[in-house]
């Protein structure tokens, strides 16, 4: 039997298990990804006890086989059509490697755009390579 490439890997790095508050933002986080994601995907959930944004993420790129890669903080909710113009960039526009995804943060009160959510074109990934480990807890 083969196994479907997924369109989307979405690479999840956490605390869950090493800190309560993150069970519950990865269960929210996982659960909204099921409900509104209309491709077909994977979740990668890589544990960052205190290594660090790079290790875990670095650690879900090697396990990912999705045409694009998503990277998602925990606390990350996604909602309706959350990939659908994201992936639409990277899909037509050849020139484009790598988007970032507005996102709504209750504690600024507006949307807004970090690596908290963004989509890499596998080939792009293939071409980077992974990101710098030394960079530590903030990327």
């Amino acid at each position: 039997m083969v196994e479907e490439t997924p369109y989307l890997s979405i690479i999840i790095p956490t605390l869950a298990s090493y800190n309560a508050k993150s069970d519950g933002l990865l269960a929210s986080c996982i659960e909204a990804i099921k409900k509104h994601t209309t491709v077909s995907y994977e979740i990668i959930v890589e544990s960052n006890y205190y290594e660090g944004f790079t290790i875990p993420v670095n650690r879900g790129l090697r396990k990912s086989r999705g045409k694009i890669i998503v990277l998602m903080n925990d606390d990350v909710v996604v909602g309706e059509g959350w990939h659908d113009k994201p992936a639409e960039i990277l899909g037509s526009h050849e020139g484009f490697g790598i988007v970032g995804s507005p996102i709504f943060r209750e504690k600024f009160g507006r949307p807004i755009t970090s690596f908290w959510l963004v989509f890499l074109r596998r080939d792009t990934y293939e071409l980077l390579g992974e990101l710098d480990e030394s960079m530590g807890l903030y990327y």
